[in-house]
C-alpha cells in the first residue's frame, strides 16, 4: 500500500533508526500462508583469481627430420583479471542502516525495471524487527521486511515500486477535472495517466465496474482498491507474464490491463523473469508469494 507521513498500526512501528517518511498507507496483503489462501486483508495503515602461470620451456621445431633444440626460458607474461566492479548503488538503497545483501538485491531489481520512474522512489527502508507488515509504500518511500526469503524481498519490492510508479510518478495536475478517484483525502485529477488502469474495473476508489468478477484481476488482493490492483498488475506483469498473457487471451478486463502496461510502463521492456506459477484457472491470492526464476539484471 501507499503512503503518507509515517505508517503506524495499531502495533507502533517503531524503524531502527529516527525516520522522517511519508505515512506508508499501501501494503501487501497481510498475512499469508500461501498465495492461493485468502485472508484478512488489512487496511492501508495496517571468482577466485587465476595464479600467474609458471616460466615455461618452450621448444622450437625447425623441421621433422631436426631434433628439437631448447632455448632459453622464456617467461609468459599473464595478466591479471581486475575485479569485477560492482553496480553503483542507488541512492535510494545506499543508507547503512540496509544490509549488503539486500542493498544488492535491491539495487538489482530496481535498475531491471523501467528506469522512467525510478527517480520518484527517494528512500528505502529495511526493517529487521520482524514487523508486522511485509511491505509498506507510498510516493517516494518504500519499507520492506527483512527477515523474508530473498525471492520474496524482490517481489514485495517489485509490487511497492508499482505503488511509486502509480502514485509518485505517473501523476495529473489541478487544471484538469477531478477523476472520481481520490487516494484517502487526495483528490486523483482526471489526466493522471493511472486513471485510465483505474477505469478498467473501478469506477471510484471503492466501487468496481457493474458486472466485474474476480477473475478480472491477477490476484485476489488485487481486487481490494484500484492501487493494489495497479500494483499486483505491475508485479504480475514482471514476475509471471507468460501465465499474464495466457490468461487475457481469455479475459478482456485483463486484456486491457496487460496493453495498458505495455504501452505506459514496459514499452521497451526486456523480461528480467521467467514465472514458474502456471494458470490452472484458480485466481492466487497474492502475487508476490508466486514462484519465478530471476533471469538477470539490465
Amino acid at each position: 500500500m501507499r503512503t503518507r507521513s509515517l505508517f503506524i498500526t495499531s502495533g507502533v512501528i517503531l524503524l531502527t533508526c529516527n525516520l522522517s517518511v511519508a505515512v506508508l498507507e499501501y501494503s501487501v496483503a497481510e498475512p499469508r500462508a500461501s498465495a492461493t489462501t485468502p485472508t484478512t486483508i488489512r487496511a492501508s495503515v495496517s571468482a577466485p583469481q587465476n595464479p600467474r602461470k609458471r616460466p615455461q620451456t618452450v621448444p622450437v621445431v625447425h623441421g621433422s627430420s631436426k631434433p628439437a633444440q631448447t632455448i632459453a626460458p622464456v617467461l609468459i607474461a599473464t595478466k591479471e583479471r581486475e575485479p569485477q566492479a560492482k553496480p553503483t548503488l542507488l541512492e535510494a538503497v545506499d543508507h547503512t542502516d540496509i544490509r549488503a545483501h539486500h542493498q544488492e538485491i535491491a539495487n538489482e531489481v530496481l535498475r531491471a525495471l523501467p528506469t522512467q520512474c525510478l527517480s520518484a522512489l527517494k528512500r528505502l527502508y529495511v526493517r529487521y524487527d520482524n514487523p508486522d507488515q511485509r511491505g509498506l509504500a507510498g510516493k517516494n518511500s518504500i519499507i520492506l521486511d527483512g527477515s523474508v526469503p530473498d525471492s520474496e524481498f524482490r517481489a514485495l519490492l517489485i509490487h511497492e515500486f508499482g505503488h511509486i510508479t502509480d502514485l509518485g510518478c505517473l501523476t495529473g495536475a489541478n487544471a484538469s477535472a477531478p477523476s472520481g478517484f481520490r487516494d484517502g483525502t487526495e483528490t486523483i485529477y482526471a489526466n493522471d495517466p493511472s486513471v485510465g488502469f483505474y477505469q478498467i474495473s473501478w469506477t471510484s476508489s471503492r466501487t468496481k465496474v457493474s458486472g466485474t468478477q474476480d477473475e478480472d484481476f491477477v490476484s485476489g488482493y488485487a481486487s481490494w482498491d484500484p492501487f493494489e490492483d495497479f500494483a499486483e498488475t505491475f508485479a504480475y506483469y514482471v514476475l509471471q507474464r507468460d501465465a499474464f498473457a495466457m490468461r487475457a487471451e481469455e479475459n478482456t478486463a485483463l486484456a486491457e490491463k496487460f496493453a495498458w502496461m505495455e504501452t505506459h510502463i514496459f514499452q521497451q521492456d526486456t523480461a528480467v523473469a521467467t514465472g514458474t506459477h502456471r494458470w490452472t484457472g484458480t485466481v492466487p491470492w497474492d502475487v508476490t508469494k508466486l514462484g519465478y526464476a530471476w533471469l538477470a539484471s539490465r
